[in-house]
């Protein structure tokens, strides 16, 4: 898709100027078969340019080779990390429907045993750095797009540095001998930009199988129990010509077999947290199912959850080794921010900064009841599957503060007060203050403030320092609201007057036919910027809030543009596409950046391959 915004509500800020970039899974079916889980759709990515008050849209698939062969094939060629399984070639095909019964849910594990080459859909995250553009996977190598036209170039080295292939390496050198002929690496969907040295910093990884991987790892597979293979992680810091300011930084985590979604760095540490949770990984290499539905929270007292802090080269606590503290089970989705806490040098001179005593770090995420024994679900991600996640069944995602005490070795989370019953998820602040810092102000994508599981539903905005709390949610639709009291009222019968609250808040919940996709802040640029006399509050609260808004009964999908120190008022405008962009996973603002304007060859070449889709980005 290549076009101009024509239809908009309100007035779009002229002093806007840069791209909104979204990506997120698009394609969910292949030769009429389904997907098994909304996760695993091929990656479609979104650019929302603002030019002095004008604004044009690109949309394109993520041309993956997986991508590009299923597409040729009209078929599954490659297992899924959640339990797609391949459908193979035509002829694998027919020989299979001659010998099975016609469900959708069936699998065919003959074509799928013992292959653990999994699809990188791209889906995930999208990434501008060094005037270079890609979409990440968190299990394989991003790919990379032109920025101007959005054309898959291919998958993204890093200057050679990393490698294509399954991310699996072992503690045995003769099996890592013959493991590097064909294993590659995995890369974080989570890069960060530290703003403070402009550099961008992240990590790959691999499976590290332990010594005796032989009959002691096949026990493992056989095992609940947590133990057995770990991970191999390497952290990079890249300057805008993608030129490593250190040289890398690599550790091994014993027990771990799955890398966290997220992290954070401080100006001293990488800050990496391990979950509580086990991988039997039997049924995957069997072919009944997939990595993400082999993952198992641990129940009970035996649930711990592990910090990791990382020295990061030129910073105080280099040359220290890592440090690992437990802490009680949490699953950390998606953090906000963090800083060191510095001590004061002892006999030098007055003023001068010591070592860092404390880090500070600010994430939402589930909370205990994930791991308690009453949680029934099968495997880590049961929620998010039957195209679309199943929120009665979603643990509730809270704010919480991590405090780390580097002296004592002791680490603790604690819900954020002012949002102690809201649910929400992607928490951001000001790009400055990710780093280093304290920021005074957060924001995040809100689904209610009652303490419950919903889908998203609007937007949050805490002021840290004062504790105020700001929201903004989607209105609902009066004829839908009044169909669903009389439901609701129905429901309660005879208890209908003590229960006139409740009554009210469920008709609300079920009346929304608007949700809500990640925010992203924008900030103002002032001419002199901070050192034009700008102070930190109000920098922070300088910007423009954006994110995408889904309409259910029109089935219109629009761009909104808020004021972020004003967000309780609403829009400033919306913004309404007209491609079917489903509900997508992370975005982006880039400040300055323009992609190109529609070009007649290249919208003819995207609305034939559009046609042949099925229409880009189909409907979630």
């Amino acid at each position: 898709m290549d076009y101009w915004i024509e239809d908009w509500e309100g007035t779009i800020p002229p002093s806007l100027h840069g791209t909104f970039l979204t990506v997120g899974p698009g394609k969910y079916e292949r030769g009429g078969v389904p997907i098994k889980c909304w996760l695993e759709g091929d990656g479609a990515m979104t650019a929302v340019t603002f030019h002095e008050g004008r604004v044009h849209v690109k949309a394109r698939f993520v041309e993956t080779k997986a991508y590009l062969e299923e597409k040729i094939e009209n078929c599954f060629l490659y297992r899924g990390q959640f339990g797609t399984m391949k459908t193979g070639h035509r002829n694998v095909r027919r020989f299979a429907s001659n010998i099975t019964m016609a469900s959708e849910r069936f699998r065919f594990p003959p074509i799928n045993a013992f292959d653990m080459n999994f699809k990188n859909p791209s889906n995930t995250k999208p990434l501008y750095w060094g005037n270079r553009l890609l979409s990440t996977f968190e299990t394989a190598l991003p790919y990379e797009l032109d920025p101007h036209t959005l054309q898959t170039k291919g998958e993204f080295t890093f200057g050679g540095l990393l490698r294509s292939g399954e991310a699996i390496t072992s503690a045995d050198p003769v099996v890592d001998a013959v493991l590097q002929r064909k294993s590659g690496h995995a890369f974080t969907a989570h890069a960060r930009v530290d703003r403070a040295t402009n550099r961008l910093v992240g990590w790959s990884w691999k499976t590290l199988l332990p010594q005796n991987w032989g009959l002691g790892f096949l026990s493992q597979l056989l095992s609940k129990k947590r133990g057995g293979a770990g991970l191999e992680v390497t952290f990079y810091e890249w300057n805008e010509e993608f030129d490593t300011a250190f040289p890398p930084v690599t550790i091994h985590v014993p027990d771990c077999p799955s890398p966290p979604h997220d992290w954070m760095i401080t100006r001293n540490y990488y800050v990496w947290m391990q979950s509580a949770f086990t991988l039997n990984l039997l049924p995957c290499i069997l072919g009944m199912k997939g990595p993400g539905e082999c993952m198992v929270p641990v129940k009970g007292e035996e649930a711990r959850s592990v910090v990791h802090l990382i020295p990061r080269p030129g910073g105080k606590a280099v040359g220290q080794p890592p440090m690992t503290i437990e802490v009680d089970p949490y699953f950390m989705t998606h953090w906000s921010h963090g800083h060191d806490v510095m001590g004061k040098q002892e006999g030098g001179e007055e003023g001068k900064e010591g070592e860092a005593e404390r880090v500070i770090g600010y994430a939402a995420g589930w909370d205990k009841s994930l791991f308690e024994p009453a949680n029934s679900d099968g495997h880590m991600f049961g929620h998010t599957y039957k195209g679309a996640p199943d929120f009665s069944r979603l643990p509730l995602i809270r704010y919480y503060r991590l405090d780390v005490d580097l002296k004592e070795k002791r680490a603790s989370f604690e819900a954020v007060g002012p949002l102690n019953q809201t649910f929400l998820d992607f928490p951001k602040v000001h790009p400055r203050y990710e780093t280093r810092g304290e920021p005074g102000h957060v924001w995040a994508m809100a689904c209610n403030d009652r303490g419950m599981s919903s889908p998203p539903q609007g937007y949050v905005h805490l002021d840290l320092k004062t504790g105020q709390v700001d929201s903004w949610h989607a209105p609902s639709c009066a004829a839908a609201a009044t169909v669903a009291a009389a439901a609701a009222a129905a429901a309660y019968g005879g208890e209908r007057q003590g229960n006139t609250e409740m009554i009210r808040m469920e008709a609300e919940d079920k009346s929304k036919h608007i949700v809500v996709g990640e925010g992203v802040l924008a900030p103002r640029i002032l001419e002199g910027g901070r050192e034009g006399g700008q102070k930190q509050e109000e920098e922070e609260l300088n910007c423009y809030w954006m994110g995408i808004e889904f309409d259910a009964l029109t089935g219109r999908r629009s761009l909104c543009v808020f004021d972020a120190a004003r967000i309780k008022k609403g829009p400033l405008c919306k913004l309404h596409l007209k491609h079917r962009l489903p509900w997508g996973i992370h975005s982006e603002w880039v400040e300055g950046l323009e992609i190109a304007e529609p070009d007649v060859v290249a919208v003819k070449e995207v609305e034939e391959e559009e046609e042949e889709e099925g229409g880009l980005l189909e409907k979630a």
